[in-house]
C-alpha cells in the first residue's frame, strides 16, 4: 500500500509544481483523487490515474456521493 501511496503523492506534487501561485487548488478534490487512485490500485489492480486527469467524471460522482446534502 505504501509504495502506491508514495507514487500517487509524487504524481500530485509534480502536478502542483506546474501551476502558478495564483491558481486555487481544491485540496479536498485533489485528496479524493489520491484516495481513489490508491484504493483502485491496491484493491482492484486498476490504475485510475485520477490525479493526472483534470476533471474525472468518477471523482465528480464520488464527491457528490460523499458530500452531505443539507436539504435532506
Amino acid at each position: 500500500v505504501f509504495p502506491v501511496m508514495l507514487e500517487r503523492v509524487d504524481a500530485l506534487m509534480e502536478k502542483w509544481k506546474k501551476i502558478d501561485e495564483k491558481t486555487i487548488v481544491l485540496a479536498k478534490k485533489e485528496l479524493t483523487k489520491i484516495t481513489a487512485d490508491v484504493i483502485c490500485k491496491v484493491a482492484f489492480g486498476y490504475d485510475l490515474n485520477a490525479v493526472e486527469v483534470e476533471n474525472p467524471t468518477f471523482i465528480d460522482a464520488l464527491d457528490h456521493i460523499l458530500t452531505p446534502n443539507v436539504f435532506m
